[in-house]
């Protein structure tokens, strides 16, 4: 008597058939085509889906990591081990989701760009990596708040002020609204608000007392 083997057709767990197959044939397009991946090139290369099949397909939560276990799971050895590897892209731009500064060690220094993780499992026997997934990393958003109160100081601390102008205009061309900048060590007394006499310690080696003036700031300045 011949035996008879039984073949293993479990379904992949988590998975819906109309998903696997969505995904087989989208596969099989994008290592059919040359030069850039779209949708709307999958949907050319494909055989049985449109570019909305293909769009709702990309919407959709799916469990990669599970995908890429089952798949992995059944061509490695007894010595397996789990590694990490860190990459820094460079990108320009201000409108790309996670774009800042990272450091890259290509360049020896920190570029702007993204910065993307990768976990993967690497068999020993075969000398082959698995990879697993890939997360973008982004920086602690108190990190981001601190740079950019840095920034808004520094251009505090920079910024050219300007009185208004009270003059008289000219009939043709725009209002003149700003007249000189502001020197601060040759302000008028005309916007002098307070000053206060405060007298030191007597217990001081130093005599005498301190004087403080408040300036009132310009409505434009």
């Amino acid at each position: 008597m011949k035996k008879t083997t039984k073949h293993n057709n479990k379904p992949i767990p988590n998975i819906r058939q109309k998903t696997l197959k969505q995904l087989l044939s989208i596969s099989v397009a994008i290592l059919s085509m040359r030069g850039r991946v779209t949708m709307l090139g999958i949907s050319r290369w494909g055989e049985h889906y449109s570019y909305k099949t293909i769009e709702r397909f990309f919407d959709k939560k799916f469990n990669w990591l599970s995908l890429k276990w089952y798949l992995v799971k059944q061509t490695l050895s007894h010595e397996v081990i789990l590694v990490a590897d860190e990459t820094t892209v460079s990108k320009s731009g201000k409108s790309t989701y996670g774009v800042d500064y990272f450091y890259s060690g290509v360049y020896n220094r920190a570029i702007r760009g993204l910065s993307l993780l990768s976990f993967a499992l690497v068999d020993v026997k075969d000398r082959k990596s698995y990879p697993l997934f890939t997360r973008q990393m982004e920086k602690a958003k108190k990190e981001v708040q601190k740079k950019k109160n840095q920034k808004q100081k520094e251009a505090w601390a920079n910024s050219q002020l300007f009185f208004s102008f009270d003059g008289e205009q000219k009939q043709r061309g725009g209002k003149r609204i700003y007249d000189d900048s502001v020197d601060y060590d040759k302000l008028d007394e005309k916007y002098l608000k307070e000053t206060k006499e405060e007298k030191k310690n007597p217990h001081n080696l130093s005599s005498g007392s301190s004087q403080c003036c408040h300036y009132r700031r310009d409505k434009h300045a």
